[in-house]
């Protein structure tokens, strides 16, 4: 009768045992995947960063180019009314 008993109940320690080691390696699987995913989602806000960056490095280099065009415009404006300025004080 004690023989069954211990027998039976090494049996349903054997099963929460097994229960126990598939619900954590259920939950490490879990993990992982949640891992995978935020990391996959850093490395996408990464590059949309670099994205934004280059966009806006290039739109202040055109800006950059824009302003010295317009300087530069200017500039041989000022000069060429000078000039005829001068035409008209002779």
């Amino acid at each position: 009768m004690e023989q069954e008993f211990l027998a039976a109940q090494a049996v349903q320690e054997t099963k929460a045992a097994a229960a126990k080691k598939a619900a954590a390696k259920a939950n490490l699987a879990r993990l992982k995947r949640k891992h995978e995913l935020s990391r996959r989602k850093a490395e996408a806000q990464l590059q949309m960063l670099k994205v934004k960056q280059q966009m806006e490095a290039e739109q202040a280099l055109e800006m950059e180019k824009v302003k010295s065009s317009d300087e530069n415009a200017k500039s041989q404006k000022l000069a060429e009314e000078n000039v005829a300025k001068e035409a008209k004080a002779e």
